[in-house]
């Protein structure tokens, strides 16, 4: 026992004081037009191209328009949140700094809710927006993530859509292709209201 507090001390320590805040350069956020960012790496350019092609396979019904829309919002509007959230370099330090009060956003419910709003806010015709949930209920593992499926079509065809896995960096993959999560449909994610204002 006394093992376990010491821990759970030296953790919450390690989260106010250990975690150094990411930066995006370039980013620039709008409500009235798409996130653009000044200077995309190859690797964010090489992740776009490829998702704007797997979100054109899923059906043919998704317009090309759409699928490279959204491959490069959802690259680089969640640059912005980790920006303004001061999101750590460490996932798991930045969630026991939010859960300790010393940063408002940044849990993965956070990404999932407002990349979920943002992309409705878009205009897009090709897709329906699922919440996707890992290990629902449990205190430690439980983990949130946007799914993205063509018009109409089930939740188990879509592809996940994960910022908080890599501090805003996008983590993106096929739903039977992501090794780390067996996501599920979260059937209450409408009642779900953010802790803030400014979300």
């Amino acid at each position: 026992m006394k093992t376990t507090l010491l821990l759970i001390i030296a953790l919450f320590t390690l989260a106010s004081c250990a975690s150094n805040p990411v930066r995006y350069e370039g980013v620039v956020t709008s409500v009235f037009a798409p996130s653009t960012l000044a200077a995309p790496s190859a690797e964010h350019r090489t992740s776009m191209a490829a998702l704007a092609t797997s979100l054109q396979a899923l059906s043919p019904s998704v317009s090309t328009q759409d699928a490279q829309l959204l491959a490069r919002e959802a690259h680089i509007y969640p640059l912005h949140l980790a920006n303004v959230w001061r999101i750590s370099d460490s996932p798991l330090l930045h969630n026991l700094a939010t859960n300790n009060g010393e940063r408002e956003y940044g849990l993965c419910i956070d990404w999932t809710y407002a990349l979920r709003e943002r992309m409705k806010t878009m205009g897009f015709t090709s897709f329906d927006w699922h919440w996707g949930i890992y290990n629902q209920g449990s205190a430690l593992r439980e983990h949130s993530t946007l799914v993205v499926t063509a018009k109409g079509a089930p939740f188990a065809s879509g592809i996940a859509l994960d910022p908080w896995r890599h501090s805003g960096r996008l983590y993106w993959a096929r739903l039977p292709n992501d090794a780390s999560y067996d996501w599920k449909p979260y059937l209450d994610a409408d009642k779900w209201q953010p802790r803030g204002a400014k979300l």
